[in-house]
């Protein structure tokens, strides 16, 4: 499947109008990944309420513990509870994902493929297998998810590190470098998530064990760079934007509207959802597609 460029962006076209067409066919493939946003939401309504009973007997220990060793009680109080309502919504999602969001993102894969092949896209053998394959995708969602913690980790200490002793490095302040490393840390993020990019597709749609399909994604990823690279930049783009908009109300509201916090983390829910729609099932075609071309050759 390698192509030229003018032919990659032909074989992009023909990913997203399969995927379009498949969704359109049989809208149930989008369930699991509304599932993970419904939980989400659950996880913030969860956080939110903290500060009320009954939640406050059962979270207010943690939260003063994780926010500030065990004397952040004004986190628990109205507006200082809306400085760490994202943080906590943060957490959460991540427990969520390692618990079984990884799953439900295969079995969206798995959804897909049997839509493209034009099988019955079922919910419940599809979340079967993806129960079967549950530790080869959380070590596939969780190894590219800690090598972008790593990386920003990284970057964050070597800032720190640089403008221990001084206010410049190479004739530019920290506001320069800062978003050098922010530039920096996009770009190792982008490549990162493109080199892994099919490997949860691999694992539930073709049975790879975990490993192979790292190797697997790898080599689909060789074969259809340009393509594997729109797909992963779209989405990226999409949460970059977010990004911005959150800064900006942030910065606009949070003063007089602290309460700003909670449709910030609500929109975040909605970009995560719309980002892995585009993530997951472009991606899920393009290996099918492969798949399909290795097997006719």
């Amino acid at each position: 499947m390698a192509v030229d460029i003018k032919g990659a962006f032909a074989v992009l076209g023909s990913v997203y109008s399969l995927s379009a067409k498949s969704v359109k066919r049989h809208f149930s493939v989008l369930v699991p990944i509304l599932l993970i946003g419904l939980c989400e939401a659950f996880i913030l309504v969860i956080f939110y309420m903290s500060p009320r009973r009954p939640f406050v007997s059962l979270l207010g220990g943690p939260i003063t513990t994780m926010m500030a060793g065990g004397h952040g009680d004004q986190f628990l109080h109205y507006p200082h509870n809306f400085l760490v309502l994202e943080k906590l919504v943060r957490f959460g999602y991540i427990a969520m994902m390692v618990v079984i969001g990884h799953v439900l993102l295969g079995v969206a894969s798995r959804m897909y493929a049997n839509a493209y092949e034009n099988r019955p896209p079922a919910l419940g053998g599809s979340l079967l297998q993806g129960l079967r394959f549950w530790l080869s995708t959380v070590v596939a969602w969780s190894l590219p998810f800690a090598a972008n913690w790593g990386v920003l980790k990284g970057l964050t200490a070597l800032g720190r590190s640089m403008f221990a002793d001084t206010m410049q490095v190479a004739g530019m302040g920290p506001e320069v470098w800062q978003g050098v490393f922010k530039t920096l840390y996009v770009v190792l993020s982008v490549v990162i998530d493109v080199v892994v990019l099919y490997t949860i597709p691999s694992i539930v749609a073709e049975g790879k064990r975990v490993w192979p399909a790292f190797v697997r994604s790898f080599m689909v990823m060789r074969s259809a760079k340009l393509i594997s690279l729109c797909i992963v930049l779209v989405p990226t783009v999409l949460q970059l934007l977010y990004i911005w908009v959150a800064a900006r109300l942030r910065s606009a509201y949070s003063d007089d509207f602290p309460d700003i916090v909670v449709h910030i983390a609500a929109l975040a829910i909605l970009v995560r959802f719309l980002s892995e729609v585009l993530l997951r099932l472009p991606a899920t075609t393009t290996l099918l597609l492969v798949r399909d071309s290795e097997e006719a050759a």
